[in-house]
């Protein structure tokens, strides 16, 4: 009887490992291509403050728990 070994070495198996690892390259490289192309800094930028600039009207997502935010007095410096 053969062993599990000898039977998936010899399915010919090892062309899909290959195929997953070029395939993940390529979208490894497309990854960082999109982050540092040019252009872009300004999108991050806006995209970084995103979870500190909500509106303090809105309600919270189905789910969310609304954490209660201090009143903001922008006269005190």
């Amino acid at each position: 009887m053969k062993s599990l070994t000898d039977v998936v070495s010899g399915a010919g198996l090892s062309v899909y490992a290959e195929i997953a690892l070029v395939i993940f390259l390529i979208a490894f490289l497309g990854i960082l291509i999109s982050l540092f192309a040019p252009g872009r800094p300004h999108i991050y930028e806006r995209l970084r403050h995103l979870p500190i600039e909500g509106d303090e009207h809105t309600e919270p997502s189905l789910g969310t728990t609304a954490i209660p935010r201090p009143a903001r007095d922008d006269n005190h410096a």
